[in-house]
């Protein structure tokens, strides 16, 4: 995105920001969607160079996530403790205590709305 100004909006999914971003900040909007469980500005992977990212900025957090909620886990980990493969207290230790289909439609839904607000005429988009 840093590098290719074809990309009108980016996403970081609970993740440090790295790279020529991180060292040089953003001009398009970048959405920081967080687990419960982010450091957040107490983290320099999430606040290289804030001021300088001149885009909008929008972070939000999943309340009752972890990590790896923001990932393929937050549906298989659940499924293995089903199966009584995967004890609950490690579940909850990875994708956190929010129920499976809450986590997925929120991730959904909050993804959804941002990429059709960064890509709408507001934003420069078609």
């Amino acid at each position: 995105m840093h590098d290719d100004h074809r990309v009108r909006a980016g996403v970081d999914l609970d993740g440090p920001i790295l790279g020529s971003v991180a060292a040089d900040g953003l001009d398009r909007p970048l959405l920081m969607l967080a687990s419960d469980t982010s450091p957040w500005f107490g983290n320099p992977g999430w606040e290289p160079r804030w001021a300088t990212n001149t885009g909008v900025k929008i972070p939000l957090r999943i309340a009752g996530t972890q990590h790896m909620s923001l990932c393929d886990q937050q549906i298989i980990l659940p499924q293995l403790t089903t199966a009584g493969l995967l004890e609950p207290a490690k579940k909850a230790e990875a994708v956190g205590t929010i129920d499976t289909a809450r986590s997925i439609d929120l991730q959904r839904a909050y993804l959804l709305a941002y990429f059709d607000a960064t890509t709408s005429a507001a934003f420069g988009g078609e």
